[in-house]
C-alpha cells in the first residue's frame, strides 16, 4: 500500500485519478486532453498510477484503456477515516450554536435580574439562591448535551456504517 501512497504524493497524479474516475476507461491521450499536461509527463504518471495499483489498464499500445483503481482507492480511503479527524455534521454545529446562544441569553438574565429571580424563585420553586439555580440549569444542559450527543452519535454511526457497506459492495 505505501506504493499507492507515494502514487497519489504528486498533484499531478491526483488530478489523473480524478480525471480517470470521472471518465473510465480513457486512453492516455483523452486523459492529457483533460489534463492539459504534457504528453510524456501523463504516460509517465499512468505509469506510475499503474505500477502503484491505483489505476488499472487493459488492451496495448494506444488502445490502452485506463480506469481508477476503485478497490485501492476504497483501502486508502479506509485508511483515511482512521486517521483523519471526522468534521463535525451540521446538526452538531447547529446544536452548539443553540446552546452556546441559550446559555448568552441565560446568562444575561440571570446577571440583569437576579434578585426578582431570587425572590420568584423562592416563592415558586425549591430553588433559593442563583447560585442554586446556575447549578440546577448547568446540570439540566448537560443532561440535554448527553442525550442530544447520544442521538446524533448514532446517527452518525448508521451514517459511517451505511458508507462502509457500500464501498465493500464496489
Amino acid at each position: 500500500m505505501s506504493d499507492a501512497f507515494e502514487a497519489i504524493g504528486s498533484a499531478h497524479h491526483r488530478k489523473l485519478i480524478e480525471i480517470l474516475v470521472a471518465n473510465p476507461a480513457s486512453t492516455e491521450e483523452e486523459v492529457q486532453q483533460l489534463s492539459k499536461l504534457p504528453v510524456l509527463e501523463v504516460r509517465v504518471a499512468l505509469r506510475s498510477l499503474h505500477k502503484s495499483g491505483v489505476v488499472t489498464a487493459r488492451g496495448t499500445g494506444k488502445n490502452t484503456k485506463y480506469s481508477a483503481s476503485q478497490a485501492q482507492l476504497a483501502k486508502i480511503a479506509t485508511w483515511l477515516e482512521k486517521v483523519v479527524e471526522k468534521p463535525k455534521s451540521q446538526i452538531e454545529e447547529k446544536f452548539e450554536a443553540q446552546v452556546e446562544n441559550l446559555a448568552d441569553k441565560l446568562g444575561e438574565w440571570i446577571a440583569n435580574g437576579g434578585g426578582w429571580l431570587q425572590t420568584k424563585l423562592a416563592e415558586n420553586t425549591d430553588i433559593k439562591s442563583v447560585d442554586d439555580l446556575g447549578r440546577e440549569i448547568g446540570r439540566k444542559l448537560a443532561e440535554a448535551k448527553k442525550q442530544t450527543e447520544d442521538t446524533v452519535g448514532e446517527d452518525i454511526r448508521e451514517v459511517v456504517g451505511e458508507v462502509k457497506k457500500r464501498v465493500k459492495r464496489k
